[in-house]
């Protein structure tokens, strides 16, 4: 490749530095100025004779711009509208001050040309001046080499003009010199332009480039250039003529720090995906085996360590350490073989005292070794165990207590706190199944102790008097037993019928035939537990006549066994795994769901500071808003799950307050910028105020919403709402999928989802959500909807 040395010797000595940002983008449309210092023309107010007309319109539209520019007349008569009509002579009625734009086909000879007219008025001259700018194609034009001269100092980015082979450069700004890892004095051998690419295949793309007929090319690709040798440009590729030579122009423009962003954007989709991956299979698996062995292999993988372990904490007069996950050593030696069948012998329990891994677990603290062999023990006196070149140990930590640690080993570099900072999800996220898998073993203990309390507890009622009662069809308290009055005093058939009335409103025990759950009734001084199974008396005919209730005071064991408490399962149809599952899961998923937020917002930041070209920056910000929504979608899931679960356990406070209804409605669903999607027909009056709790609200009203974007196909949706007497009735009905009639009546079900909706995202919480929300709220809701015309969920509060 030879580059002319005078070219660029006089390039060198001419460049003054970069102003503005505006670059040489299409050499075949137009020459654009990084800022221009006047105007392109200028016109007499009252005469119309032409006063000014800059050069750069010569070098951009050609000579014939002096035949178009004689007058305002002839000026004004070459503009047209896209459908080629005149366009109404406006240039009179500009106010000072004021700067108008129109885009307009100006007619030069026979051809007629996109452009960009930006005039305003300048009285204090009594001119009227402007700028023309190309915006269409013109395939017969010719740039000079005086044009490029004159610019080349303004463009932006690395840029060059080689012969049309490629094989001698012609002319180079300083950008791309300094860019070229050869000397100047050597720059007449310097190797051919092949050398720069690290794919060769992309080099071949070019050369093929130049054999066809396409103009312009755009590529990204991986150069051999600059102080690291190796960066990722955008290359812009065009095939022009100067002064009648054919050419090739090469615009290079950094993308480097883009494609660091994407790498590690797409690192975190890839993270997110396979813990949620994990997540599923906890939740569906008896034993945990694999999934703690995947959970492993992604710490491994994201620390670059080709060994490790993953293991639970048991620290009582010793420290025992029982792995969950380890990497198989086996294959290393006979006598690795015979250690790693002892370990799996003793389900892998480590008791080894006096060696780093309990130095971590006692001090609490991150434990990184470098430099090998340490003098501790579990290296240089366990036969069979792997020789290391460095370990990090990682305690996980619960509170102030050690319940897990993390051993990785023979990284290729050192160990570091930026492993531990790449970790941090990981370790969260490890805590959290920690917690699951201790709920887990300990319910085979719990049922134990359950058998034993049912054995204590019915001893003890052989001694005492049973409490008994009898309502009428109506509910009226017909009989208790005198136990009753001993416990509740003179009150106590009021506090039955209003105890029972409270457990007949819960939805839970809909279609039950026997139902059996634990109540306290309170008094000033004090709380009673009552053990109650309710059931129905029917007639021949099936109709229920009287409800008999047996009732056990258990409030003794209840404050003996008080831990027990927490674990016992209120409702028979909930299963107490998941639901504690899902309630630890999202309290642990908050914590990296912040870090991710805030994280995001820093890359937005650093994002926007990127001196990168208009053409570059939207992509960046499409994937961060891509995963902002994503985040934002999850961290509003968990704070449902985690109400929910509050609901079910009866630990949930509602906090209603004074909101005008109208507003708050228009305000939710102005929150989602669908003004062209849903049409809003608000029939509430301004003045009309509702008791609700806003944050519940807010989610039922987000959910419909969001249902009706997602199964809508992307047709416009209704929202309704309006009074009916005392009540507030919402309406959200799209036109979409719709549901199948037999699916209808499950979609209220926890995790249940439409056989039809399985290409959509989605978890199977949102309208659980609903429903329980509105429920607190004393409304109820109903669905319609007919497969393939679209849902209606009708709220009645």
């Amino acid at each position: 490749m030879l580059i002319c040395n005078n070219i660029i010797l006089f390039i060198i000595y001419e460049v003054r530095g970069i102003r503005g940002f505006s670059k040489l983008k299409y050499l075949k449309k137009e020459i654009m100025l990084s800022k221009f210092d006047s105007e392109d023309y200028a016109f007499d107010t009252e005469s119309g004779e032409l006063i000014k007309m800059s050069r750069r319109l010569i070098y951009v539209f050609g000579e014939e711009i002096k035949n178009v520019l004689q007058n305002i007349d002839s000026f004004e008569t070459a503009l047209f509208d896209y459908k080629k009509h005149p366009i109404t002579k406006k240039k009179h009625s500009i106010e000072q001050g004021k700067e108008y734009k129109s885009d307009c086909l100006i007619k030069i000879g026979n051809d007629f040309l996109e452009i960009r007219d930006v005039f305003w008025r300048d009285f204090s001259n009594g001119q009227i001046k402007g700028n023309l700018f190309l915006k269409d194609v013109r395939e017969n034009d010719t740039l000079t080499w005086e044009a490029i001269l004159m610019n080349l100092d303004k463009f932006p980015n690395p840029f060059m003009i080689f012969d049309s082979q490629l094989q001698e450069v012609l002319l180079a700004n300083r950008k791309i010199i300094d860019l070229i890892p050869i000397e100047l004095l050597d720059i007449e051998i310097c190797p051919p332009i092949s050398k720069f690419f690290k794919d060769h295949d992309c080099y071949l793309k070019i050369l093929d480039w130049l054999k066809g007929s396409e103009t312009f090319l755009t590529e990204s690709v991986h150069l051999k250039l600059g102080e690291n040798q190796s960066k990722w440009f955008k290359i812009e590729m065009h095939k022009v003529s100067l002064d009648g030579l054919s050419c090739v122009s090469v615009n290079l423009i950094d993308i480097n720090p883009i494609v660091e962003i994407e790498k590690k954007l797409t690192r975190s989709n890839k993270l997110l995906n396979e813990l949620v991956k994990i997540q599923q299979k906890f939740l569906e698996a008896e034993k945990f085996d694999e999934p703690f062995s995947e959970l492993l292999q992604i710490i491994l993988g994201q620390s670059d360590a080709s060994m490790g372990f993953i293991g639970r904490v048991n620290i009582s007069d010793k420290v025992r350490l029982k792995l969950d996950a380890v990497s198989d050593f086996s294959n290393h030696s006979m006598k690795s073989k015979k250690l790693f069948n002892s370990f799996k012998n003793k389900g892998f329990l480590f008791e080894h005292p006096d060696n780093f891994i309990e130095d971590s677990i006692l001090s609490k603290e991150v434990l990184i070794i470098n430099n090998f062999p340490s003098g501790r023990k579990i290296d240089n006196e366990i036969m069979g165990h792997p020789k290391l070149k460095n370990f990090m140990a990682i305690p996980i930590l619960n509170e102030n207590e050690v319940v897990g640690l993390i051993g990785l080993a023979n990284k290729v570099n050192d160990f570091g706190q930026d492993d531990v900072d790449t970790l941090e999800p990981l370790l969260s996220f490890y805590k959290t199944l920690i917690n699951v898998v201790r709920i887990r073993e300990e319910s085979s203990e719990f049922k134990r102790l359950k058998t034993e309390k049912e054995f204590l507890l019915s001893s003890t009622l052989e001694n005492t008097h049973d409490l008994i009662f009898i309502l009428d069809e109506d509910y009226n308290v017909e009989f208790f037993s005198n136990a009753f009055s001993v416990i509740l005093g003179e009150m106590a058939s009021s506090k039955i019928y209003d105890m029972v009335q409270r457990i007949l409103r819960r939805k839970s025990i809909a279609g039950k035939k026997i139902i059996k759950v634990r109540e306290e009734i309170k008094n000033p001084s004090s709380s009673i537990w009552l053990d109650l199974s309710l059931d129905i008396i029917r007639n021949d005919n099936g109709e229920p006549k009287k409800l008999l209730g047996i009732a056990k005071d258990t409030t003794d064991m209840v404050n003996y066994q008080k831990k027990l408490e927490e674990a016992l399962e209120k409702e028979k149809n909930i299963n107490s795994f998941k639901s504690q599952f899902l309630s630890i899961v999202s309290h642990e998923f908050k914590t990296p769901l912040t870090i991710m937020k805030s994280s995001l917002d820093i890359l937005n930041i650093y994002a926007k500071s990127i001196d990168q070209p208009t053409e570059v920056k939207p992509k960046i910000f499409k994937k961060i808003l891509k995963i902002e929504n994503e985040v934002n979608m999850l961290n509003r899931l968990v704070n449902e799950v985690l109400r929910l679960e509050l609901m079910e356990s009866g630990n949930f406070s509602i906090k209603k307050k004074k909101i005008k209804t109208g507003a708050f409605i228009e305000k939710v669903v102005g929150k989602f910028n669908l003004a062209d999607k849903v049409k809003l027909s608000n029939n509430i009056p301004l003045n009309h105020e509702v008791n609700w709790d806003p944050v519940l609200m807010e989610s039922v009203i987000e959910n419909l919403i969001e249902n009706a974007v997602k199964y809508g196909g992307d047709k416009p949706f209704d929202f309704r709402s309006y009074q009916d007497g005392g009540q507030v009735i919402l309406e959200v009905e799209d036109y979409g999928i719709g549901i199948p009639p037999n699916e209808v009546e499950n979609i209220f079900n926890p995790f249940y989802r439409a056989k039809n909706s399985e290409n959509f995202k989605g978890t199977g919480f949102g309208l659980v959500a609903v429903e329980k929300f509105i429920f607190q709220h004393d409304g109820h809701i109903k669905v319609s909807s007919k497969l393939g015309k679209g849902t209606k969920f009708i709220i009645v509060i």
